[in-house]
């Protein structure tokens, strides 16, 4: 059975190229594509997909707020995050409002079929959030540490200097 997908994105070719990927694998039905948020939720009940793919960062509008309006309408709704920020309280906030996986634009092709594969199984794509969060743990600790040779070093300094 094919899985019914749409896409929102403000760039045309990045739309066409991600949905050329997928029918070339012959697992999708291309629902619609759309370059803003407000169009699909319009047309969202009509043109019901079973996975979107979600642009965060477009001109008119936040994917991430179109993203907690699709939250209230439907819950079942698979919606794959893709930018090209490599913020990573972008992708921590997509989580949080409910995003089913997480995407950087520069994505390979194979890599984006087959998390868009784990997705559809009902697997959360969260390797960029676990790297994300392992960012941040190595910015606390190099933050922590930088503060305790920063203490130490004036504490040698007054010792030293008397």
């Amino acid at each position: 059975m094919l899985c019914k997908v749409s896409i929102v994105d403000d760039h045309a070719l990045f739309r066409r190229g991600v949905l050329d990927i997928l029918r070339q694998t012959e697992e999708y039905e291309i629902v619609a594509e759309y370059s803003s948020g407000k169009a699909f939720l319009a047309k969202m009940q009509e043109e019901y997909p079973e996975l979107l793919l979600l642009d965060v960062q477009m001109p008119d509008e936040s994917g991430l707020n179109i993203l907690k309006e699709i939250r209230k309408i439907d819950q079942q709704l698979k919606v794959v995050v893709l930018t090209a920020s490599e913020d990573d309280e972008i992708v921590l906030e997509a989580i949080r409002s409910g995003a089913n996986g997480f995407l950087p634009k520069d994505t390979l092709p194979e890599v984006i079929v087959e998390n868009l594969r784990e997705v559809r199984k009902g697997q959360t794509k969260q390797e960029t959030v676990t790297t994300s969060w392992q960012v941040l743990a190595v910015v606390v600790v190099a933050s922590i540490l930088l503060w305790c040779f920063d203490y130490i070093l004036g504490w040698l300094m007054k010792f030293i200097i008397g």
